[in-house]
């Protein structure tokens, strides 16, 4: 068998030692060494490969941390939309109806027809059901998310808002002297006003158990108060009652009458002639009073009104008693 010899020298001049090894053995240790550097360079790139592999997916993971966190933010920004458009509406929706609220004390008072503000609100704009699938969004953010514009128009069918006032306004213009007679303003200034006593039956707060007709309304306010003419008018009457006290009457036109009672004083005479929003007196508790506030009455053609009818300027007539 061939066999490799290996002669060991010793530095220090020593005896010289001959190995003999056979050749198999030199051939495995050649073989493993090879074996061993080629599973090292294997191993070196397997461990490249997965470290970039590895750089990769966390590259990945971290483009989709950003996405998911831009997307929050956009779920956020497009909840905020809803809900700032959703006030919006509401907003929207109380100032149409104020505003049709005035329009038909108006009509009220120039004997014009009531409009109809009856809408058929189911053809209103707004996303498909496939839209509010993709979108995940509720029936209620639609409706938030609802244009504005179609509100109005909405409301105003099938007469919309716009008509109607411009008929208003023309039936108006042709008789604007005439409007100015009409009592449209409430006859106090204070903002704290309230309605302490609303027209109609009532029982007597004199004669408890006692049931009255209560032929005006009684806004309770700050001692001294201006009262001020809620149309252009001229005054026919100032005088003193036992029940009434310190009164005021005006009359706006051969229809309309108003009455002013309690007050604590008049800086009007009889016979004057006072301009809508001009002060004619101040509030007070004199003649027969619980308190201090204004008895305020509107009589059209010798019949007491309910006056709630005839204040627009604000919205007097809903606040609690």
């Amino acid at each position: 068998m061939a066999k490799a010899t290996l002669i060991w020298v010793s530095k220090d001049g020593g005896a010289t030692r001959v190995f003999q090894i056979p050749r198999n053995v030199v051939l495995g240790l050649v073989g493993g060494f090879f074996g061993f550097l080629l599973a090292a360079l294997a191993g070196f790139w397997w461990g490249t490969s997965l470290h970039a592999r590895v750089e990769r997916e966390r590259a990945a993971v971290l483009a989709l941390e950003r996405d998911l966190v831009s997307q929050g933010e956009t779920l956020e920004q497009q909840q905020a939309e809803v809900l700032g458009a959703r006030q919006q509406k509401q907003a929207l929706e109380a100032e149409v109806l104020r505003i049709q609220d005035v329009d038909q004390k108006i009509r009220r008072l120039l004997g014009l027809n009531a409009p109809d503000y009856d809408a058929d609100t189911s053809h209103q704009g707004g996303l498909g059901s496939d839209e509010r699938g993709a979108r995940g969004l509720s029936e209620e953010d639609l409706s938030a998310t609802a244009a504005p514009v179609a509100v109005v128009a909405s409301l105003g069918n099938p007469r919309t808002l716009q008509t109607s006032l411009q008929e208003v306004l023309d039936h108006l213009e042709g008789r604007r002297e005439a409007a100015r007679s009409y009592p449209m303003l409430l006859p106090v200034t204070s903002e704290e006003a309230w309605l302490s006593c609303a027209f109609g039956r009532r029982t007597s707060p004199f004669s408890p158990g006692r049931d009255e007709f209560h032929n005006g309304v009684d806004i309770a306010g700050p001692w001294k108060d201006p009262i001020l003419a809620p149309a252009d008018g001229r005054v026919i009457r100032v005088g003193k009652d036992r029940l009434l006290g310190n009164y005021i009457k005006l009359e706006h036109s051969a229809k309309i009458k108003t009455l002013y009672g309690h007050l604590a004083s008049a800086v009007v005479e009889s016979g004057a002639r006072v301009k809508r929003g001009a002060v004619i007196g101040y509030m007070g508790n004199t003649g027969r009073s619980t308190g201090t506030h204004l008895h305020y009455s509107v009589s059209v053609d010798g019949k007491y009104v309910d006056p709630q009818d005839y204040i627009w300027d604000r919205p007097f007539h809903r606040l609690k008693l």
